[in-house]
């Protein structure tokens, strides 16, 4: 509409013009899109990321700063990109150029738009460096689109380093409308980068009585193994060193599991001092 409005000569009657060919559209979805898309799997952690407040259960996965992120900076895109494209047809004289710049220009516009995104995360551009390779490389292509015989399959044609000055201009009033929206999206919204508040560490809860019985018979069975190592291997233990045969070894470490599992069950044991709730007293550990 604002073209047939500003050129009815160019877009309006029976005009067959397109601001955007459908070839360009496969371009910037499938390719300068798609590498950074899939370098972004290789993003490393954030910092402190286990004491981030969870998600809601019921909050959806798309939300309503999601939603407003995405039609904000679409629109930001035609605020910026519509006017270098209508200011480069009467200008450039032909349709192919100013289709070229805007091209252009939303190829470069993406790549800053996944760092923008990037920042609300606190991640830099140079902590993922296969994101950094795929910006390069994305940029390399579209270089290569606007400067090699394959120009003539997109319908483009090469810019001047005037058009770059166009392009530059407009890719600077994206930036800084892109990150006054950022900024004001988590002025409304929140961050979901913002710290959980600290807690209180809470109470020590009493030891229920299951657990009591459970801990008493852990007790009573490292008891028992003890005692029947005293009984069956005490003797043979103290009359041979531990280097002579390989039985006194077997009974040695016998020996040392069955006073670790004492040791485990007086650590895991409460007293009255600790614990509202009293537990059986621990029988002296036979020698």
């Amino acid at each position: 509409m604002a073209g047939t409005a500003l050129f009815p000569q160019i877009f309006g009657g029976q005009s067959e013009a397109l601001i955007l060919t459908p070839v360009m559209l496969l371009w910037v979805n499938l390719v300068t899109d798609g590498l950074p898309a899939l370098a972004l799997g290789a993003d490393p952690k954030m910092g402190g990321i286990m004491k981030r407040p969870p998600r809601g259960s019921g909050e959806p996965v798309i939300d309503r700063r999601i939603v407003a992120s995405i039609l904000g900076f679409g629109l930001i895109m035609a605020a910026t990109g519509l006017p270098l494209f209508f200011h480069g047809l009467p200008n450039a004289g032909e349709l192919m150029r100013a289709q070229s710049q805007l091209f252009t220009f939303i190829v470069v516009a993406e790549m800053v738009r996944i760092q923008i995104i990037r920042t609300r995360y606190e991640l830099t551009m140079l902590s993922n460096p296969w994101l950094v390779a795929a910006v390069i490389s994305s940029l390399v292509l579209q270089a290569m689109v606007l400067y090699t015989p394959a120009s003539a399959l997109f319908q483009v044609t090469p810019l001047a380093p005037v058009d770059w000055q166009w392009i530059g201009a407009a890719f600077a009033a994206f930036l800084l409308l892109g990150a006054a929206l950022e900024k004001s999206l988590d002025w409304i919204y929140g961050k979901r980068t913002e710290w959980a508040p600290k807690k209180a560490l809470p109470a020590r809860k009493r030891v229920p009585a299951e657990r009591e019985e459970r801990l008493l018979a852990f007790y009573l069975l490292s008891k028992t193994l003890l005692e029947a190592y005293t009984a069956s291997f005490g003797k043979e233990a103290e009359e041979k060193p531990l280097g002579e045969n390989k039985t006194s070894e077997k009974v040695e470490a016998f020996r040392v599991f069955s006073e670790t599992l004492l040791k485990a069950y007086e650590k895991l044991s409460y007293n009255k001092e600790e614990n509202e709730r009293p537990v059986s007293k621990t029988p002296p550990r036979p020698k």
